[in-house]
């Protein structure tokens, strides 16, 4: 039996004609009259699937139309009462403005996103993905910091390595300049004095001269890292360690000239003892030759000959080295004049070499700097824009909400307009359709008392 079963609302709704007429005689009375009254319901209903499924839902919830109904015959409120109890309670408990509602809605459309959404949605994503790159970013950006700083600290331990490594030089070169000099009054060919100083310099200078490729190795690294970093790394970082990379370049540096100063001067002295020493050794070979009776010197004191030996001797001696000494300035002049001239074009290079190399770094310090305050001025720019985006979007989001309600209220006040005015019209086709079934029940009713 249908009325033993729990049906829902949409197969009432989709039934069809015969449905109901199984649940209108289901619950009919047997007299003839009310037969006929049922007839002329079943009639009423006997149209389309869509009309039946109308007329019981406005007749649900209608008040008016239920009343009017009701007022054909006693039993409808208890027909209208069974078709609600076998409705579930959610649709039992609705009213005509939940009606309206879903009338509003269309099943076959999907649900679009609300305007409010589609703004949001986009600037998230883009916030999402900004964020992300921005954390790439700083990742990429600290590990190249980290990268530096070790290659600053091994930088340093370097430098301070060479730095030691050129003191001893200069304490060794000192050294041997003082031995040197003691030794200045030697009549020996050799001193055995020298050979520990002469060991000790050349040993400084092995160690300093590794010592000095590992430095400059080091500060070329730095310097290929900086500027390998430029679009990574913070402006004041890299400032901050180009900074530290010129104060260690200036500070070996410096101290490379006062090595080269210190052994310059070593050799300088040492050459000139070995002069002294080898002019000595010719002029008394000079006097063995020329004097090979007389010894000079035997008793320790001269006797005449041996004086004007010795000063005929000397006069010669003098002649011959005056002509030398003419014949080796002018050839050390030219030596000098030439050695100048390639050492001024050593120094002209290196100056400029140098110049161009503090132009490099002070124009790397420069675009740092302006980097610096264009990055700041750029944060600066970008927050103040930031804040007026934010105000634009406030106020437009204010006037699209006053408009979005402006314009619901509209259309759900032209909605119920129209609503109303289609239930008056099916409401009073309903009645002109049971004033015509009324009538023809009549004339049935006629034909057959006439039978």
């Amino acid at each position: 039996m249908l009325g033993s079963r729990i049906i829902n609302w949409n197969n009432v709704l989709n039934v069809g004609p015969f449905a109901i007429k199984k649940v209108f005689c289901h619950h009919s009375a047997v007299s003839k009259g009310n037969r006929k009254l049922w007839k002329a319901l079943l009639l009423i209903a006997s149209g389309t699937t869509v009309g039946s499924a109308s007329f019981i839902g406005y007749a649900l919830y209608d008040a008016s139309l239920r009343e009017k109904l009701e007022k054909l015959h006693p039993q409808v409120s208890g027909t209208f009462a069974f078709i609600e109890n076998m409705l579930p309670s959610s649709i039992r408990t609705m009213d005509l403005k939940s009606l309206k509602n879903i009338s509003l809605k269309e099943p076959s459309k999907p649900k679009d996103i609300p305007i409010e959404e589609k703004v949001e949605s986009q600037p998230s994503q883009k916030k999402v993905l900004v964020k992300a790159s921005n954390s790439e970013k700083d990742n990429v950006s600290k590990t190249l910091e980290k990268k530096i700083l070790a290659e600053v600290e091994h930088l340093e331990a370097a430098v301070r390595d060479a730095i030691l490594a050129k003191k001893e030089v200069v304490a060794a070169a000192e050294h041997r300049s003082a031995v040197l000099k003691a030794t200045m009054e030697d009549q020996k060919e050799f001193s055995n004095s020298l050979l520990p100083s002469f060991s000790r310099l050349e040993n400084a200078s092995q160690k300093d001269r590794d010592k000095d490729a590992r430095a400059r190795e080091s500060i070329n690294n730095v310097r290929r890292l900086l500027r390998d970093s430029k679009a990574s790394v913070d402006d004041a970082v890299l400032s901050k360690n180009k900074q530290r990379l010129s104060d260690l370049t200036s500070e070996l540096d410096s101290l490379q000239m006062e090595v080269d100063k210190v052994v310059t001067e070593s050799k300088i002295l040492s050459e000139y003892r070995r002069i002294v020493r080898e002019g000595r050794a010719r002029f008394q070979d000079n006097l063995k030759m020329t004097f090979p009776n007389i010894h000079f010197g035997r008793d320790g004191n001269l006797n005449e000959n041996e004086l004007t030996a010795l000063l005929a001797c000397a006069f010669v001696r003098l002649d011959h080295l005056e002509a030398e000494l003419h014949k080796a300035t002018r050839i050390e002049k030219e030596r000098i004049e030439l050695a100048l001239e390639r050492q001024g074009e050593e120094l002209s290079q290196l100056f400029d070499d140098e110049l161009q190399r503090m132009r490099n770094d002070l124009n790397e310090l420069k675009d740092a700097e302006i980097k610096q305050k264009v990055a700041q001025q750029k944060r600066h720019y970008e927050s103040e824009l930031s804040k007026q985006l934010k105000l634009q979007m406030t106020v437009q989001d204010e006037l699209s909400t006053k408009k979005l309600d402006t314009l619901r209220k509209t259309l759900q006040e032209k909605h119920e307009t129209e609503l109303v005015q289609k239930l008056e019209e099916q409401s009073f086709q309903f009645q002109q359709r049971i004033a015509d079934s009324l009538a023809e029940i009549q004339a049935i009713q006629q034909a057959l008392e006439g039978i």
